[in-house]
């Protein structure tokens, strides 16, 4: 399989090394923890411009981090309290660019949609 080392699915994962971890939350919900990442990612990405999010991202890990087209079907990774601390890492860092305000303001509406979504 090609795309093995995708779980067959290349549109949503991209770990090009091999280094995708999996593990089990609280919920007993298996989570891929590279693309849990990746949505903290960018949750940052969407209030910030990206060479602020690029330094953000080599402050996580040592390893690359895969990219991930969020599924909202599959779990739920906004239970995971670092995708608060880091929104809100990047809200601030949001206020030290020039236009940061539009992006948290994009972050939050987008977050409130979200949480609309997964409370129906």
């Amino acid at each position: 399989n090609r795309y093995a080392y995708v779980e067959g699915n290349p549109l949503r994962y991209l770990d090009p090394f091999g280094l995708e971890r999996t593990y089990v939350s609280e919920t007993n919900k298996q989570h891929n923890f590279i693309s849990d990442m990746s949505y903290i990612l960018s949750c940052i990405n969407i209030t910030i411009p990206n060479p602020v999010t690029l330094v953000i991202s080599i402050t996580i890990g040592s390893y690359d981090i895969g990219l991930c087209i969020y599924d909202l079907s599959q779990y739920d990774p906004c239970s995971n309290e670092a995708i608060e601390t880091w929104m809100n890492i990047g809200k601030d860092l949001a206020g030290l660019i020039p236009g940061g305000g539009d992006y948290i303001t994009i972050a939050l509406y987008l977050k409130e949609k979200y949480d609309e979504e997964r409370n129906k």
